[in-house]
């Protein structure tokens, strides 16, 4: 959650290393993907809520979002919309929570933002690095 957030937790690096345990026979799937997705859920639904309460100009001093990545991510948002979203979680850095925060920022409703970053993004996401099998 905290990782998907924007503090700097190697998110990823521990969901490859859960995927790895549950393919050792170490975890279960199904409780260690529930748990994932809901970190995944709570965390980006945590940024929509931020960018959605507070202003731009707070955003930036509370969150350290930069300047440069937060007009990246509000540009990438405008040009490419709800469908980002979905990818938001493969942009490293704070990019793709800056993603979250622009959105919640935008008039989107949390409904179709569900939509594309949970239902689609978080899923996909955490099934990935759970489920890869390397040879």
């Amino acid at each position: 959650m905290l990782g998907i957030f924007g503090l700097p937790i190697p998110d990823e690096f521990l969901l490859t290393v859960a995927g790895a345990l549950i393919r050792e026979g170490h975890l279960p799937i199904g409780w260690t993907l529930l748990a994932a997705i809901a970190g995944a859920f709570s965390g980006i639904t945590l940024s929509y809520v931020v960018g959605r309460t507070i202003g731009t100009a707070t955003l930036h001093q509370v969150v350290h979002v930069s300047d440069a990545s937060f007009g990246l991510a509000q540009r990438w948002f405008h040009r490419y919309g709800r469908w980002l979203l979905m990818f938001g979680y493969y942009i490293s850095g704070r990019r793709g929570t800056a993603l979250a925060l622009a959105a919640g920022s935008a008039p989107l409703q949390y409904r179709e933002f569900a939509l594309f970053a949970h239902a689609l993004g978080a899923v996909i996401w955490c099934l990935s690095f759970l489920t890869f099998r390397s040879t």
